[in-house]
C-alpha cells in the first residue's frame, strides 16, 4: 500500500516541539485510487494508510476506519515519533531479514534445482546412451539372424534344387520304365494270338483278401503250391486260389519260352533257369465255373504264433 510521511523542516524540529496531525491530512480521499467505485472504510496498520476491502493484503493488520480514528492521538511527541520511528525501523530490519532468509532459502532452493536437473540430465544421457547401446546391439543381432536365415534359405534352396534334379531324373528314369514296359507288353500283345500251348494244362493264381483281374494279362502258375506259398505270407486270413483249365491250342506264353532256359548244367548267366510261370489274358476269353471247395492250413508267424488262414478253390474251364 506505501507508507504515510510525515515532512518536517529538520531533525532538530523533529524531537524539540510538538506536534499536531490534523485527521484531514492523513485521511486520502473517500474512494480507491485502483477500485473508484469502492469506499476506503479500512486502515492498514501495516501500511500506514485508508485502504478498500478489496486492497486488503493476506498478512496487513487491519482495522476499521472509525476505530483508527477513535484511538488515534491528535498529538504526537517528539518521543512518541521517536519510538514510532524506531518501531518502523526495526519492522523494517526485519523485514529485510525476513527478505534475506526468504532470499537465501530460495538461492538454496534454486542450487537444489540445478542439482537435480543435473542429476536428471545424467540420467537422461546414460539412458540414451543405454538405449542407443541396446539398439545397436539389437541391430547387430538382428543383421546376424538375418544373415543366418538367409544363409538357412539359401541352403534350402539348393537342397530343393537337388530334390528337383533328382525328381527329374526319377521322372525320366519311371518315364523310361514305363515307355520299356509299354513296349514289353506291346510285345506280349502281339505274341499272345501267335503262341499256343500244345497240351492240356492248368495253371493257378491265388489272391490274397481279393478277386482276379479279369481286364489285364495275369501271371498264373503250373505250381499250385508255390502260389499259396506265396499267398499265405501276406496279412488277410482268406486267400483265394483261382484254378483255370486251359485246353490244347489255347493262347498262353509260358516264361521258359520267352525267358527261361533249362540250366541244369549251371552255364547260364545268373537268374535265367526254368520257371512254372505263365501269362494268360481271361480279358479274351469266357470262363465258365465248374467247382469250389475250401481248405484250412496253420501257418507260423515270426513269433512261432499259430494262424489258422482258409484257402478258397475256384476251378474254372473255358467255354
Amino acid at each position: 500500500h506505501g507508507y504515510i510521511t510525515i515532512p518536517f523542516d529538520s531533525m532538530e524540529e523533529l524531537f524539540s516541539k510538538k506536534y499536531t496531525i490534523d485527521s484531514d491530512e492523513i485521511k486520502e480521499k473517500r474512494y480507491c485510487n485502483i477500485h473508484n467505485d469502492i469506499e476506503k472504510t479500512l486502515f492498514c496498520k501495516t501500511c500506514k494508510m485508508y485502504v478498500c476491502p478489496k486492497c486488503v493484503k493476506l498478512n496487513d493488520k487491519i482495522v476499521s476506519k472509525e476505530e483508527y480514528e477513535g484511538t488515534s492521538l491528535k498529538e504526537i511527541t517528539p518521543g512518541l515519533i521517536t519510538e514510532n520511528i524506531s518501531k518502523e525501523i526495526n519492522e523494517l530490519n526485519e523485514h529485510e531479514y525476513h527478505n534475506v532468509v526468504v532470499a537465501d532459502e530460495l538461492c538454496n532452493i534454486y542450487r537444489e534445482f540445478l542439482k537435480d536437473i543435473q542429476i536428471q540430465n545424467k540420467t537422461t544421457n546414460e539412458f540414451v546412451h543405454r538405449f542407443n547401446e541396446e539398439i545397436n546391439n539389437y541391430e547387430n543381432e538382428l543383421d546376424d539372424e538375418i544373415g543366418s536365415t538367409l544363409n538357412q534359405i539359401d541352403e534350402i534352396i539348393n537342397k530343393l534344387t537337388l530334390i528337383k534334379n533328382e525328381c527329374s531324373k526319377i521322372i525320366e528314369k519311371k518315364l523310361g520304365y514305363k515307355l520299356a514296359l509299354e513296349r514289353v507288353l506291346d510285345g506280349l500283345q502281339s505274341a499272345l494270338p501267335k503262341i499256343k500251348i500244345t497240351e492240356n494244362v492248368p495253371i493257378y493264381i491265388a489272391v490274397n483278401g481279393g478277386k482276379i483281374s479279369k481286364n489285364n494279362i495275369n501271371v498264373f502258375n503250373l505250381n499250385p503250391e508255390q502260389e499259396i506259398k506265396k499267398a499265405i505270407k501276406g496279412e488277410e486270413n482268406r486267400i483265394n486260389l483261382y484254378k483255370i483249365n486251359l485246353e490244347r491250342n489255347t493262347n498262353a506264353i509260358a516264361y521258359t519260352n520267352s525267358v527261361f532256359y533249362d540250366n541244369k548244367n549251371k552255364t547260364l548267366p545268373l537268374g535265367m533257369d526254368v520257371s512254372t510261370n505263365m501269362l494268360f489274358d481271361i480279358s479274351q476269353v469266357k470262363l465258365k465255373r465248374d467247382n469250389k471247395k475250401s481248405f484250412r492250413v496253420i501257418v507260423l508267424e515270426d513269433d512261432n504264433t499259430p494262424v489258422i488262414k482258409t484257402v478258397n478253390v475256384a476251378e474254372f474251364s473255358i467255354e
